[in-house]
């Protein structure tokens, strides 16, 4: 975890990289996204893992699909598939 009183404290610094992933092209049609530590990651894939630690969201199942560090994001994959109201009572 950033210092409070860094440059780059981790509060205000994800702001920014979230705001920068939501006005990014490439982020349009991945659905709803997770920006936290510098790491992107699919909202229906992400799991909180740990109660105490810093990077504590993760995706096992899929992993992250980009990361955004000061700003500038990088897309790796896609979100598998969208979610409708088929896929949830297929899974019922």
């Amino acid at each position: 975890m950033r210092s409070s009183t860094s440059m780059s404290a981790d509060g205000p610094l994800n702001l920014y990289n979230a705001v920068n992933v939501a006005i990014n092209k490439e982020s349009k049609g991945k659905g709803v996204l997770v920006a936290m530590n510098e790491e992107i990651h699919a909202a229906r894939e992400v799991q909180k893992t740990n109660t105490t630690g810093v990077a504590t969201f993760k995706s096992p199942n899929t992993g992250k699909i980009g990361s955004v560090f000061y700003g500038n994001v990088k897309y790796y994959l896609n979100p598998w598939g969208k979610i409708c109201a088929y896929t949830i009572s297929a899974k019922v």
